[in-house]
């Protein structure tokens, strides 16, 4: 049950997310990026950057996302941030993150084009505000991602990180995916 009035415009932008994040899948592998199944492990110890993101996606359902960093020879891993695709505030941080990892670092953007480029994108014609995005990109550059993400002056900074890609089977809600996830992710 989401926010929107009819059910196809919350079904609308799901599909939306899941089609953004499959045309990208390409572009995360070759940049730094590896798709792995729910039965493979990730071993934090393998990363050689000093910061990584785990994304677990299931269509439909959900998009997680693990932070950690590499400090001496034991990674720190932060809370895991749990972004459901049935409400409104899931789908907005979903299309950020989305957003986020499609630029490259040094790309002349202003948060204001950003914004704009992910409403017109993901949420055309659909009662999301872009303060709706402001506050939900404000909040994840100055809490949640901050390590990885930037703006300075009017570029776009990223971090040098490592990323990977967990696929889960489709409608496959988060209690169910939890204890499954936890054991792929290993330290």
């Amino acid at each position: 049950m989401g926010i929107f009035e009819q059910k196809m415009d919350e079904l609308e932008v799901r599909a939306r997310i899941d089609r953004v994040l499959r045309q990208s899948a390409n572009l995360f592998t070759i940049s730094n990026g590896k798709r792995v199944r729910l039965n493979e492990a990730i071993r934090l110890r393998e990363f050689s950057n000093v910061l990584g993101l785990i994304i677990a996606y299931s269509a439909g359902s959900f998009m997680s996302i693990d932070r950690f960093r590499a400090e001496g020879i034991h990674p720190v891993r932060y809370k895991r941030i749990i972004n459901r695709l049935n409400c409104y505030s899931g789908q907005v941080s979903s299309a950020l993150v989305l957003e986020l990892l499609r630029l490259r670092d040094e790309t002349k953007l202003s948060k204001y084009d950003l914004i704009q480029q992910v409403q017109e994108k993901y949420f055309n014609h659909k009662p999301v505000g872009t303060r709706d995005i402001t506050e939900a990109l404000n909040r994840m550059l100055r809490k949640t991602m901050d390590e990885f993400f930037w703006f300075e002056d009017r570029y776009f900074r990223r971090s040098d990180f490592e990323f990977r890609l967990v696929e889960i089977p489709r409608n496959t809600p988060y209690e169910l995916a939890k204890i499954s996830l936890d054991n792929v992710i290993q330290f």
